[in-house]
């Protein structure tokens, strides 16, 4: 990760959701649905978030069961920086590694998750 952004993984993780989901916003149990833990669980990660006005909760008025996250635009900021070290850092990786190399892992990883999704599937 990068040193100074004071993230864990997990955290840095649900930034880069965060700004990839639709309208900048989803509900917790949603997040800790994809992210297929526990509403408890991601609590406890969002806390940390919130208290560093990374992320935002707010309660929908019309139905306070729904609890909404939202990225500030400090959140915003921090997820993308993370975002282009990590680039920076698989390109890095890549030339090292090597493109033909790079590829059959690719297809690999592809596998992986295709077999995960199917296993999802058949268990939902």
């Amino acid at each position: 990760m990068v040193t100074d952004a004071d993230v864990s993984f997990e955290q840095f993780l649900i930034l880069y959701y965060l700004d990839h989901s639709t309208d900048h916003r989803i509900t917790v149990k949603e997040l800790a649905a994809d992210c297929h833990v526990s509403s408890s669980a991601i609590s406890r990660k969002l806390t940390y978030l919130i208290n560093n006005d990374l992320i935002v909760l707010n309660i929908d008025p019309y139905d306070r069961r729904y609890r909404y996250l939202t990225l500030t635009a400090k959140g915003e900021k921090l997820a993308r920086v993370i975002e282009k070290v990590n680039e920076e850092r698989l390109g890095k990786f890549l030339d090292e590694f090597g493109r033909i190399r790079t590829s059959e892992l690719t297809d690999e990883l592809r596998m992986v998750s295709k077999v995960l999704v199917d296993t999802k599937e058949i268990k939902g």
